[in-house]
């Protein structure tokens, strides 16, 4: 082949982006199952796009982390993406090309920016460059620990008692209605 065919697969290769190459790793669902008690906290399963092909292993931590984009308003331009890191997965189950995951551990608000919701959604990415094994099998929160929200108080409950129902009047001092005869109905509008 002579050295321009070379040249030109080159060009060719190097014009395609890396990143159009690389696969985007993400958490593409959350469930829950309902609960049957009234003091039960479900554990969340979240979904994420890659497994064993990716090098996932059960009992293997990884990071998440969200882009948020920055808009200079004043200057009316885009500054780039702003790349958080919102919290930890542990892996419960993986497969060929997927995997998933409980909640490890949400990484403290106060030691990051402002995102618009404090819990790991659908859409955040995964990191596996920062994929390490756990030497605790059974440390995963599993279900997440009720939140107390500052400033608000837990309800206690409250015992109300119910009064008895109204006891009705002797028959002597009950009033007759047999004699009031019932009047016809009035009629509204125009006759035809």
């Amino acid at each position: 082949m002579p050295s321009w065919r070379y040249l030109l697969l080159i060009i060719i290769l190097s014009s395609q982006s890396i990143s159009t190459w690389a696969k985007d790793i993400t958490v593409f669902d959350v469930r829950r199952p309902l609960a049957m008690e009234n003091n039960e906290v479900a554990p969340k399963d979240y979904y994420i796009s890659a497994g064993e092909k990716d090098g996932l292993r059960k009992n293997m931590i990884v990071s998440v982390l969200r882009r948020q984009s920055l808009y200079d308003q004043y200057q009316n331009k885009s500054l780039g993406d702003l790349v958080v890191a919102v919290g930890q997965l542990r892996i419960i189950h993986v497969q060929p090309d997927i995997s998933v995951a409980r909640l490890e551990k949400i990484v403290d608000s106060e030691s990051r920016p402002v995102i618009d919701f404090d819990a790991i959604m659908v859409g955040d990415k995964v990191d596996l460059n920062s994929a390490k094994m756990s030497s605790n099998k059974n440390a995963s929160l599993g279900a997440e620990k009720p939140v107390n929200v500052p400033g608000q108080e837990e309800t206690p409950i409250l015992y109300v008692e119910i009064a008895p129902a109204p006891v009705a009047a002797p028959k002597d001092e009950r009033k007759d209605f047999s004699s009031v005869t019932p009047q016809p109905p009035v009629s509204v509008g125009t006759s035809m």
